[in-house]
């Protein structure tokens, strides 16, 4: 069911993205890739993500906001009741392929580490651009309501920015959704333009180990289905391996910023 999607229905979804660069390519793989993980048709995938996509302009959003959890306490995509509503309030709608920025990050790294790096980032940003950067945020833009719905979508909204901001920290690569945003991006997108910052160890070591601990395998999600259908999915796809190397090597030919000037 997940790929027996009506060839004349997708390229109607689709044409609206005709004359944005890439935007098609990158929404076809990635509504594939979801349907694959979710069992639902990709039509129906991307029907929900453009429904759905939002961007929080990063002035709207508060140290606060990026408060540190305990590995014990909380899920990767199960947000704060409070703290999602007050964030949702802060977001915008968004069309897929115009948002600047997906922030791949742990909920378990360090707060103060990520706002630190998110605060340098956007002054470059807007010193290139003259504007404010609108950034893709699990939890200000998952709605609360249709969790499960939304969460199916990740892969959509993951090709509908155009670039991945990671923000790695020690738990990083031991976060499944992580090491899968990672490999959406640069599986939909052909330029990869992924920006890496390290929060905590930033020496070459660092780095290295960093890489060396990416195994898919040992990676953990809240979601034991979600989980486990990603594994099948891959195991049965790409293989582990082939996954593992894949985000290994996009992690070691990336340059690293640092959280900190």
């Amino acid at each position: 069911r997940a790929l027996a999607t009506h060839p004349a229905q997708m390229c109607q979804a689709m044409s609206r993205y005709q004359d944005a660069d890439n935007t098609v390519l990158r929404l076809f793989e990635a509504s594939r890739l979801a349907a694959l993980i979710c069992g639902r048709s990709a039509l129906e995938l991307m029907r929900s993500a453009e429904k759905h996509f939002r961007a929080l302009p990063l002035n709207q959003l508060r140290e606060a906001d990026l408060e540190t959890r305990k590995m014990s306490s909380c899920c990767d995509w199960k947000p704060s009741c409070t703290l999602s509503a007050s964030l949702r309030a802060r977001t915008v709608p968004a069309v897929l392929g115009e948002v600047d920025v997906f922030l791949s990050h742990s909920w378990y790294d360090d707060s103060s580490e990520k706002w630190s790096a998110l605060q340098n980032w956007g002054k470059a940003f807007r010193e290139k651009h003259d504007r404010e950067p609108l950034l893709w945020l699990d939890e200000a833009c998952l709605h609360p309501d249709h969790l499960e719905e939304t969460v199916a979508c990740i892969p959509l909204f993951v090709a509908g920015c155009s670039e991945l901001l990671v923000l790695a920290g020690h738990t990083y690569s031991a976060r499944l959704w992580c090491l899968m945003e990672v490999f959406v991006f640069q599986r939909t997108s052909p330029d990869a333009n992924i920006t890496l910052i390290a929060l905590e160890d930033r020496s070459t070591e660092g780095h290295q180990s960093l890489c060396d601990k990416i195994d898919v395998r040992k990676a953990t999600c809240f979601n034991r289905s979600d989980r486990d259908n990603i594994l099948s999915v891959l195991k049965a796809g790409v293989g582990y391996k082939t996954f593992n190397q894949g985000v290994r090597k996009v992690f070691t030919r990336l340059p690293v910023s640092v959280s900190r000037p």
